[in-house]
């Protein structure tokens, strides 16, 4: 799933999403640890990016989004993360190495989905990490995409596990 993919899954419910007792500006993200940068807000989603919004251009470059939308239940909030990861697959790859785990990550009910993406005769990877966790009746997603060899997904979890 191309980080462009997850974009637009988002934008078309961010109406839904931006119903959300947490408002997305109130959120506080470490962007020090990857180092990346502020690409783009919009329709209730922040976008990082190693270069910012000059890597918008780029056809699929390591980034992760943040957004806050409704709570449905932790199980139906499991769903539609899943749905959305689903739904952002490109067709000509493979996924490797699913793990998902209920958690609880700061006193939040948390879940989490990582696996890779490898392109069907070719090197080319996605290490994916995405998650969620539950704060009053909002549910904060993570979604990652690192697609430089493995260069930033612990960062990107380290990001999201020193999220409030």
């Amino acid at each position: 799933m191309t980080i462009k993919l997850a974009i637009c899954f988002c934008l078309c419910g961010s109406p839904f999403f931006t119903r959300s007792q947490i408002k997305l500006e109130n959120l506080q993200v470490d962007t020090t640890i990857t180092g990346f940068h502020m690409a783009m807000i919009a329709n209730g989603q922040k976008m990082f990016t190693q270069n910012g919004r000059s890597d918008l251009d780029k056809e699929n470059p390591s980034a992760f989004v943040l957004m806050a939308m409704p709570s449905f239940g932790y199980y139906n909030d499991v769903r539609v993360l899943t749905k959305m990861l689903e739904i952002g697959r490109q067709p000509g790859y493979e996924v490797s190495d699913m793990v998902k785990i209920d958690s609880v990550v700061n006193g939040n009910k948390t879940f989490i989905i990582s696996y890779n993406e490898i392109k069907i005769g070719a090197a080319d990877r996605n290490q994916f990490f995405s998650a969620f966790f539950l704060k009053g009746n909002t549910a904060v997603v993570f979604i990652s995409s690192d697609t430089d060899n493995g260069k930033y997904i612990e960062q990107f979890k380290k990001t999201f596990y020193g999220m409030p």
